[in-house]
């Protein structure tokens, strides 16, 4: 059973779920997990256990290629719901993808079972749910959209630009950029090191440093 103040995160991070008396079995029969840094919370194959709602950290979810290359499907931070989960739940499948944890995360894990009663009993939970699901099916598909349109180059900019926000300086790998655009670290590297040549970035280790946004700006947006 989930004490007041963890009740009070949900809510905060899921208001949708306040004011339906039918979601109070979420709070008396839902335990709150804690994982460590890089723990797997589902595998290819595995089946569905619990819906997840996460209250601190992020979870990264992957495919995974028979040659061993992964590509970033999406993440699950707090106040979000994953959009395979909710389908596997749904469907009575097995999970396509995987998920890991990248830092230090907690989640209110609410039982198989349970959530397939109070889908049927709460409509806000209902309504939530699947309107997170339609949004982050949206997502995924812009997301396969872009990763068969546009050059390697133009994702690779915009990636940087995105990451950098107000800084200039991104401590990242090429090969974590390579996972973020589902690419190989062979190509990232090459397309990193031309951007160097012609002046747009600097290269160091476990860092880049972006010296021509503008110009990085109009590499991402090809016409």
């Amino acid at each position: 059973m989930l004490n007041s103040q963890t009740t009070a995160r949900i809510l905060d991070l899921y208001p949708h779920l306040r004011g339906d008396p039918h979601l109070s079995g979420i709070f008396k029969n839902t335990a709150l997990v804690s994982l460590p840094e890089n723990t797997t919370v589902f595998s290819q194959g595995d089946a569905c256990q619990s819906f997840m709602l996460i209250l601190s950290g992020s979870i990264r979810v992957f495919s995974r290629s028979e040659s061993g290359r992964e590509a970033l499907l999406y993440r699950v931070r707090p106040g979000e719901t994953c959009v395979l989960t909710t389908s596997c739940l749904l469907g009575g499948r097995s999970y396509p993808a995987e998920g890991v944890t990248e830092s230090a995360t907690e989640a209110a894990a609410i039982p198989f079972n349970l959530f397939q009663d109070l889908l049927h009993k709460a409509p806000s939970l209902q309504q939530y749910v699947f309107g997170s699901f339609g949004r982050r099916l949206v997502d995924l598909i812009t997301l396969v959209e872009g990763m068969h349109s546009g050059t390697i180059q133009a994702r690779l900019a915009r990636a940087l630009l995105d990451k950098c926000e107000d800084n200039s300086t991104l401590s990242i790998t090429h090969q974590e950029l390579a996972f973020e655009l589902g690419s190989a670290r062979e190509v990232v590297s090459r397309q990193l090191k031309a951007m160097e040549k012609t002046g747009y970035l600097k290269l160091s280790r476990g860092a880049i440093i972006l010296q021509d946004k503008a110009a990085l700006e109009i590499i991402s947006s090809p016409l």
